[in-house]
């Protein structure tokens, strides 16, 4: 069959079946950056990840940063939002566990991330065992948890987003899907999936 037209205007973004986003970023790969030491970060969004969610999502990403929190956030920008990581070196706002959601000591009071802070939460957790030896030195975080604490710290309306190899499993159930998003990181093979969740009730 021989193609006559190739601008495929019929073409939607829009999954009408299941009523989601269903789209695919080209990115390229997260530079590596020294940390001292001889020593390499590498954990960090896809080049390009933050541009096209900004640009996707416009309509509901807040003017005011601080409404929006990076979790496991490594090297994001402080210009981003708040960042939450259990890695010291890039001075986090909330050094924590991203399963528990609580920092401080014990000697000074431990707190937790207060609920419904945030319009955004995105997550871009280490994605396997061996992600987690390499980036931080430790076992793989219990996703499930994370994505429990990220939907408490959002207000209603607001957004949970995870960049994974997965798709999320067995989500609270006061989310809703509203977006499966395929993300290449070039010149990498393995393709990951931004998939994003509303809040719809606490």
């Amino acid at each position: 069959m021989q193609i006559q037209d190739d601008k495929l205007d019929k073409y939607t973004f829009l999954n009408t079946k299941y009523k989601i986003i269903a789209d695919t970023w080209l990115c390229g790969s997260a530079q590596n950056v020294s940390v001292g030491n001889g020593r390499k970060f590498e954990g960090a969004y896809p080049a390009g990840f933050l541009k096209n969610w900004k640009e996707a999502f416009a309509n509901y990403i807040p003017e005011d940063k601080s409404l929006i929190l990076h979790v496991c956030s490594g090297r994001v920008p402080n210009d981003e939002g708040k960042r939450l990581d259990i890695d010291p070196t890039f001075d986090p706002d909330y050094l924590c566990n991203a399963e528990t959601f609580r920092y401080g000591s014990l000697m000074e009071g431990e707190q937790q991330v207060p609920p419904e802070k945030f319009i955004w939460a995105i997550a871009d957790p280490p994605y396997n065992e061996d992600a987690a030896i390499k980036y931080y030195s430790r076992k793989l975080l219990k996703k499930n948890l994370m994505i429990k604490q990220m939907t408490r710290v959002v207000k209603i309306g607001g957004f949970v987003g995870i960049l994974d190899q997965t798709m999320p499993q067995s989500p609270p159930r006061n989310l809703k899907c509203v977006a499966r998003i395929g993300i290449t990181s070039v010149p990498n093979l393995d393709m990951r999936i931004f998939t994003v969740f509303r809040k719809i009730f606490n």
